[in-house]
């Protein structure tokens, strides 16, 4: 799943930072700078704060400067979410089973649905009075791995920042492009689309998934999914909470809207207890991931000797 979301200033994005949220990769490389753009500014590796916070505001590595100040406050905006979420089988896995190849595999499927929207990253150029579309291919967006919902519920995502900076064929920081009349802007492009966007990242996951042995069954529209064997009602507090809200019939987007529109305050104090509380629910269903890759594999050599 893929949501997308404005962020306005660089002060509303800082929560990215706190990590008490973040259990599982506490310590780990749960942050990283993506894009060509980011190559071109220097920015690689792990992502610095205070490189992170300025980059949002408009201020970058290089020294140029995309703050537009109005009545002494800078109205520069900061950028977008796209928040890409693992289906729920997928952060069991994961973040329960602490299995960390369905963490790369999650982090490559990523790497591989940013690089298809970088493609699409624009401009707008004024020549002699007339605006047009630039397309620069490139992209500066700082990338978060979380592993927590709202509910407190296993949840692998990867909060991919988009900040609104793009370089030109002329080699100057310009921001991304936006059209509300035509819809044809690099905003709305991709915020229109955040369906198959999403459905895209998961289409790259599941080819992944598929190579390490697991097997998949349908759960909902635009193509979503699940590992087959892998229990998911006992964490699916969240979704239950969506499906109460627009009910089970809902389209994708409206599930997107009611996921805005329904989450809570996250609260982390106790949330030590809470993850050993997801072990104690998963032992108790006797589920038993090698089992099911077996049982897969057993198949497929039945089905090849037929």
């Amino acid at each position: 799943m893929l949501t997308v979301n404005k962020i306005t200033s660089s002060a509303g994005a800082a929560s990215y930072y706190e990590e008490k949220d973040n259990y599982y990769f506490n310590g780990a490389d749960n942050t990283q700078w993506y894009g060509t753009g980011a190559k071109i500014l220097g920015l690689t590796g792990g992502v610095n704060k205070n490189d992170f916070l300025q980059v949002l505001d408009g201020k970058l590595p290089d020294g140029s400067d995309m703050t537009h100040v109005s009545k002494g406050k800078n109205t520069h905006r900061a950028g977008y979410d796209f928040t890409f979420s693992a289906p729920k089988s997928v952060s069991v896995l994961a973040l329960v089973v602490e299995d960390k190849k369905i963490v790369e595999a999650h982090k490559n499927a990523v790497t591989k649905a940013l690089n298809e929207i970088e493609r699409m990253a624009s401009t707008r150029t004024m020549h002699q009075g007339v605006s047009t579309f630039e397309n620069t291919g490139n992209l500066v967006s700082p990338l978060f791995l979380h592993d927590t919902s709202r509910n407190l519920d296993p949840q692998l995502h990867t909060h991919a920042v988009i900040a609104n900076v793009t370089q030109n064929k002329q080699g100057e920081w310009k921001t991304l492009s936006s059209d509300r009349q035509m819809g044809q802007g690099f905003v709305e492009v991709t915020w229109n689309n955040q369906v198959a966007l999403g459905a895209l990242y998961r289409q790259f996951l599941k080819e992944e998934l598929t190579e390490q042995g697991y097997q998949f069954i349908a759960a909902g529209q635009s193509g979503q999914w699940e590992i087959k064997g892998v229990p998911t009602d006992i964490f699916s507090s969240r979704r239950k909470e969506i499906i109460a809200a627009v009910g089970e019939k809902a389209t994708a987007k409206q599930k997107m809207v009611a996921t805005l529109d329904t989450r809570q305050k996250k609260d982390f104090s106790n949330i030590e207890t809470v993850r050993q509380e997801w072990k104690q629910k998963l032992q108790a269903t006797g589920f038993n991931k090698d089992a099911i890759i077996t049982s897969f594999a057993q198949a497929y050599k039945i089905l090849e000797m037929a």
